[in-house]
């Protein structure tokens, strides 16, 4: 039987842009890239990427909340810049432990307003679910780049 871990994570991208493909036109660059690039306000394309960062996986259970905070946000800042664009919009998905105390949380989101204001990001909206096992933080973020820049 083969597995999830036999594709692997390009195998995977390359299966899902197989199956879903835009019928709008608005799609630039889709699947498979740093960042979607889709049709965007006038002389603009609009850039949307997500990262999830996931307990044990991509970070420690000690990690500083303050690190951590300002790393799920700066993940998907990279990729805007990867396509030499400009960030805007962030929507914040978290997936907490209802054990995970106050002050971790507080220190944590203290990280992302920091990066937020530094990059000039407005955190418009998101989700919250709880877990009995790993924390995960989902940052989905539009940005936007000029059509006349070459994307990067």
């Amino acid at each position: 039987m083969k597995t999830i871990r036999d594709l692997g994570e390009f195998g995977i991208i390359e299966r899902l842009g197989n199956v879903f493909r835009s019928s709008r036109g608005l799609v630039t660059v889709g699947i498979g890239d740093d960042c979607a690039v889709i049709e965007g306000r006038e002389g603009f394309f609009y850039l949307l990427t997500c990262d999830t960062q996931v307990e044990g996986v991509h970070f420690l259970p000690d990690t500083d909340p303050y690190l951590l905070g300002k790393r799920v946000l700066a993940v998907n800042l990279s990729d805007i810049a990867a396509m030499g664009g400009t960030p805007v919009l962030g929507l914040l998905s978290f997936v907490l432990r209802p054990s995970l105390s106050v002050e971790f949380w507080e220190k944590f989101v203290a990280g992302i307003e920091e990066e937020a204001q530094t990059y000039q990001v407005d955190i418009v909206g998101g989700n919250l679910a709880r877990s009995r096992g790993a924390l995960a933080f989902d940052v989905t973020l539009l940005g936007e780049v000029e059509k006349d820049r070459p994307l990067l």
